[in-house]
Parts: structure tokens; sequence; C-alpha cells
């Protein structure tokens, strides 16, 4: 259990967003605050953590959620993507090794219904795709917010699926300088930097991530004849290189008048070869992003202010049409610009009322330099305004948080133009008996607006579709937590019932277009126990089912099981420590499941097991080993995308 003082946290918050039909809702939660008014104080409200062993919950106690601290993952080789397939409910596809392109599921839903925030900034584009997790270095990161399902108020999106939130180190009260690298399979290196200070009332701080491999691992192809194992053959992948740069630079005041500044920077680079699908070898195409996204947090007493502008360069080429049909050589552009604004209100001594509204423009410039020019850009402006209240009754037994977001989306392309008027919201609840018990439920409504290549094409084989309805979201969970001196024990049911889905079909030999689909069903559990074993040894467990289930009625795809979403997943952390150091396994297992809607292609289940060891010599200095996948298994993800087999690597940390 954790106390969190709101009068100290709500000025921090960020924007969210509602329509006005809540005012109907808002005053009957009116009556209801001037009846308990006596009774409950804001002054500090309990707030149980959603991930039982964490000295912390998320920032919206009504909802479904998991808090990582760095601690969990520092001082060992992890990369995002393993350290997110470690919590209940998430479901990470990957499209080669470790520290290759990967993104994540929430519940059974595609990458694109999950929102993946960088301090605050938006990753998710309006040109389509989920976020590339590996593009992110956990050296970096200072903690991570897991929501699943319905997805907190105070952000400027209302994604189906839900949220993950990433922030970065802060500056330390010292000056404080850290150095980390690593090497290991693959001639696979790794080095970051930390610098930052704290002086008077101001501060400032530095992060630099370089990363680089040769991905050249070895795998086991069927030659493109899987009914056919007399040709398997053992290859080693190319073109598999790949080589980053990460800079984060934060600066920024808070006066004792309430009063905070910052301003932030970060500047990503990436070089990679494209590899070939399964046995097709891709020996020259490559892939170039440069993105730099700047934010500016404004903040006094009730009033919050965060302008933002983003920009993505991605360069492909393929001029021996290695990886698609023909030669390809495209430069694409992204900006998105707008604002966040919110404030803030204390109505009374139970409620907290906010009003928020936000702007969001995006453009996407398409260039090719082998087929001849056209105007082909395309834009996107996106307003919101939302209203939410949170109310606490019964001397902080109670926790209630309704919220409503009303959207004017509008997309425009050089012969079309899209324009829809989406509403979310949601109504979430925490009963907390006692320090060791607590209920929670929310009901949510979400959705998901077409993205640029859905709505007006890829100018290849992918035929735009401007008629597209946003994907729709009915999201519904119910659980507890309870916790001892012996055990901590987290389980949640959800029901997902998803509309309109846009999935892409093929229309003839040559052309596909994005289409709505009926609907789909999602349900399942999800589990956590944690153990603390001693002082010593500690074990965590997480256990996922679900049930993912196409019902929109198509012929052969009515009642299957929808791709890439298996029925079970669990895993298992055991940890043995002191102050000299740590040593470390998990054991990770994923069930088979299908990697198409006509459930033909199947993968089998796996199992995943890693262990490792760090010694701490000295306060300054840690060291690791890490061994992964020990067993070998190199089941895909995804048809095509290869992944590597066992792999080793060694780590230093060095404080200044």
């Amino acid at each position: 259990m954790v106390l969190i003082s709101l009068r100290e946290d709500w000025h921090r918050s960020m924007p969210f967003l509602i329509d006005r039909k809540a005012s109907l809702l808002l005053l009957c939660l009116c009556v209801a605050r001037t009846s308990f008014a006596g009774e409950a104080s804001l002054g500090e409200i309990l707030v149980t953590p959603s991930t039982p062993i964490r000295p912390g919950g998320g920032r919206d106690s009504s909802l479904s959620a998991t808090v990582i601290e760095r601690k969990d993952f520092e001082q060992k080789k992890s990369s995002l993507a393993e350290v997110l397939s470690e919590t209940a409910g998430v479901q990470i596809r990957r499209y080669g090794g470790l520290d290759d392109f990967a993104t994540v599921s929430l519940r059974g839903s595609t990458s694109e219904q999950v929102a993946v925030y960088l301090d605050g900034v938006l990753l998710n584009s309006a040109e389509g795709g989920g976020v590339n997790l590996a593009a992110i270095p956990t050296d970096q990161i200072e903690r991570i917010e897991v929501y699943r399902g319905a997805a907190p108020s105070f952000l400027g999106t209302s994604p189906m699926g839900g949220v993950v939130l990433i922030q970065t180190k802060k500056a330390s009260q010292d000056r404080t300088t850290r150095f980390s690298g690593s090497y290991g399979s693959f001639n696979t290196l790794e080095t970051s930097l930390h610098q930052s200070e704290q002086f008077h009332q101001s501060h400032y701080a530095v992060d630099y991530h370089f990363s680089r491999s040769d991905g050249d691992f070895d795998f086991q192809s069927d030659n493109g004849t899987p009914l056919n194992p007399n040709d398997d053959q053992t290859l080693v992948r190319t073109n598999n290189e790949f080589q980053r740069h990460q800079m984060i630079f934060k600066t920024g005041t808070e006066s004792k008048k309430e009063s905070r500044f910052e301003f932030q920077e970060i500047f990503f680079r990436e070089d990679r070869g494209v590899p070939g699908l399964g046995s097709l070898i891709s020996e020259n195409a490559d892939l170039s992003t440069t993105r730099s996204a700047t934010k500016i947090d404004w903040s006094r007493k009730n009033l919050n202010l965060s302008p933002f502008f983003t920009f993505q360069k991605q360069q492909f080429t393929d001029l021996e049409g290695e990886i698609g049909l023909g030669s390809q050589d495209n430069d694409n552009d992204t900006f998105s610009y707008g604002a966040d604004s919110a404030a803030f209100f204390l109505l009374g001594t139970t409620q907290r009322f906010t009003f928020s509204a936000n702007y969001r423009g995006e453009q996407f410039l398409p260039d090719d330099f082998i087929s001849p020019p056209d105007n082909s850009k395309s834009i996107r402006n996106q307003i919101a305004v939302g209203l939410e209240d949170e109310i606490v009754l019964f001397e902080d037994k109670i926790i209630l948080n309704p919220s409503l977001r009303s959207e004017h989306v509008v997309s425009d392309f050089s012969t079309a133009e899209s324009s829809v008027h989406p509403v979310s919201g949601k109504l979430g609840a925490r009963w907390i008996p006692d320090q060791r018990f607590s209920l929670r439920s929310s009901f949510a409504r979400a959705y998901r607006v077409a993205s640029f290549s859905e709505l007006f094409g890829d100018r290849g084989s992918l035929i735009g579709n401007p008629t597209l309805s946003p994907e729709q979201g009915w999201n519904w969970d119910a659980g507890f937590l309870a916790k001892t001196d012996f055990f901590s024990l987290e389980s949640t049911y959800y029901l997902n019932h998803l509309k309109d889905l846009i999935q892409v079909l093929q229309t003839s030999q040559f052309t596909a277009q994005a289409q709505n689909l009926r609907s789909a069903r999602v349900q399942g559990v999800e589990t956590t126990l944690a153990i603390p074993l001693t002082s010593f040894l500690e074990i965590s467990n997480n256990y996922t089912f679900q049930w993912p289930k196409d019902t929109s009625g198509l012929p052969g795809s009515d009642g299957k099981f929808l791709p890439g979403r298996p029925r079970h997943e669990a895993n298992s952390k055991l940890s043995l420590f002191n102050r000299f150091g740590k040593i470390y396994s998990s054991l990770e297992y994923i069930d088979d499941n299908f990697l198409d809607t006509q459930n033909l292609v199947r993968v089998d289940n796996r199992v995943l097991w890693g262990v490792g060891i760090s010694w701490t010599p000295t306060k300054r200095i840690t060291t690791g080993f890490d061994a992964k996948n020990l067993l070998n298994d190199r089941i895909s993800d995804v048809v095509g995308f290869s992944l590597p087999g066992r792999s080793f690597y060694g780590r230093v940390d060095v404080s200044i």
C-alpha cells in the first residue's frame, strides 16, 4: 500500500479529454460529494499498487496497471521488449534478434491499438505501424507504467488496447556521472553515458546511448516448403546488422511559487540492413531512421501547458527489388506538432475536477526517387476537449473516476478527405476496505482512427479507402489485490468487444485494401503472484489466459482464433541477492498460436530460459553476465522473421 498526496501530485498530472455529455454525470457525482463531504478528505488518498512487490502504482488507481521500476531491470542485459514481456497481459511480437524490431500487444490488441509515450511524447505516428520497442534503450529508462484495457484520462489519446508510459532518468540531486557497457553474441556492443546535476532551483541531465550488432545468428530455413522437411537447412541471417544512437537532454527550473519549467530534446538515429523473409535472402536493402522530439512542460499551481514538435525521416533503399515487388528508393518525412493543456480544480474536500484541451497536427510527406513524383502529402488535425471528476468517499475507502472526451479528426489527402468525431470515456472504481485487500473495476469505450496508409494507400500495392470508420472497443474488467506478509496476489478478468476492425484484405492478384470488419471478442484472466521467501530470496509469477476469437462472420475466419495471440503465457522469476550482488533466473512459457487469420499456419509452444549474475565489488562498480534462451528455442513470432537461439552477454557499470 502506498500513501499518495494528491494535493502535491495533481499539478504534475498530464492533460485528459471529455465530451459535454459529461455534465449530467458530473451533476450526479456532485450530489454524492455533497452527501459525504464530511466523511473524507483529499489530503491523502490510499492507493494500492497494481504490481504487488513494487513501492507504488499507476497514476490512475481505478485502472488495471503495472509499474516497473528501474531496479527491476538494471545491472543486467535487457531490452524493453524483454522487460515488458515479464508483465501479465502483455504480448511481444519480435521481428528478429534481441535488439531487433519488436512491437507490443496488450490483452490481444494489435500493436497499432497500443499508445507508447516517451516522457510524454506520443511515439505512434499517423503514417501507421506499431512503435518499435528496440529503439528505446533500457539504460535510459527510470520507470514504466503499463495500463491494460482502458487508458488514463490525463493522456491526449484514447487507445483501444492500452498505454505504455516510459519515463527516462531524471537529474540526480548531486552531480552524477554513470557509464555502462556490454558486449556479447553476434558482435553486439552497447554503451551508455549519463551526466546530471541539480543546483539551486535548476537541473540538467544528458543521456547518450550507442548500440550496434552484426545480427548474424544461425536459423532453420524450410527453403520455402514448410510441408517438406527434407530440404530444410541451417542458414546465417545476413544483412541484419544495425547501428543506433540516441541522446536525451533535459533542463529546467522549479520555483517555490509552485511554478515549473522543463525543456527536453530527444534525438535518435538508426542505420540497419533489412534481411529478407525466411529463405529469401536480401543482401543490400537498408533502412535509415532519424527522429527528433522537442517538448516544453510549463505548470503553475493548477495550470499545465505542454507544446511539442517531432520530426521523423525514414529512408528505405531496395534497388534490386530483394524485399518487395520491384525496386524501391523512398524517403518519408513525418512532422507532428501541437500542445496539451489542462486546468485542475478542487471541488470541496473530496473531488478533483479537470478540464483539458489538446491539439495535434501531423503531416506525412513521402518521396519516391524511382516513380514519377506526385502530390501525395497527407495531413491530419486533431482537436479534443475533455473532463474528468475524481471522487473519494467514506474516509478514502472508495475512489470513483469518471471521464469523457470528444475529438474532431480531419485527415486530408490530395484527392480525398476523411472526417470523424469519435467520443470516448471511462468509469473506474476502487474499493479499499483495508490495507491488505482492494477491489477495482473499470468500463471504457475507446477507438482508433485509421492511419494514412489505410486511408490513402502507400503508392504501391495497398489501395486507400477514405471511407474507413474508426475501430471501436468496449472494455470491461474487474479484479482484486490481496497482500499479506507472506505473498501478494492480484487477479483480473477482462472482456473486450471490438467493432469495425481495420484489416487489410486482398482485392486482386496485385492489390490489397484496408476494410472494416464486423467484430472480434477477447476475454481472459491475468494473475500475478509475488512471494518474498526470505530477506534475500524472492520469486514472482505472472500468468495470462486469453480466448481471442474472430466474430466477424466472414467465411474462413469467423470463429477462428485471432493470429499472434497465444492462449497461455506464463513467466516466473527467481532472485537471490545480497549487498554484493544478485543471481537471477527467468523462465517464460508461450503457448502455440496461429500466424494467419484462417488458422492454417501454427507455431509450436516454446520455453525461453535465461540466467544471469551481477557482482558489486565496490559501491561504484557493478559487473554482470547474462545467458539468453539457454534451451536454444528458435520459434518465430511472425512468418518469415526468424529468431536467434542461445546467446551470451557481459556487462559493466561505473558511477563517478
